[in-house]
């Protein structure tokens, strides 16, 4: 798995265009997008083996996963 200061950089990396993705998406709720984000961050973690560099960036992939939160939120 990841150490947590890689962990701590991929949220710095990503966390914030994250944010503002789902923010405008959740109807700018602050509370649901900071849930949303939340949970897209949890489910990356579960399956960092899944990202493929070939396919796209991984705030690509991020952004992707935080439709189907948003969907379902």
């Amino acid at each position: 798995m990841f150490d947590s200061d890689s962990l701590r950089q991929f949220y710095e990396v990503n966390g914030d265009a994250l944010y503002a993705f789902v923010f405008f998406r959740v109807g700018k709720n602050r509370d649901l997008a900071e849930e949303v984000v939340q949970e897209t961050f949890l489910e990356a973690l579960g399956r960092m083996g899944d990202f493929d560099p070939v396919r796209g960036s991984p705030q690509a992939w991020l952004c992707t996963l935080s439709r189907n939160k948003v969907r379902a939120a």
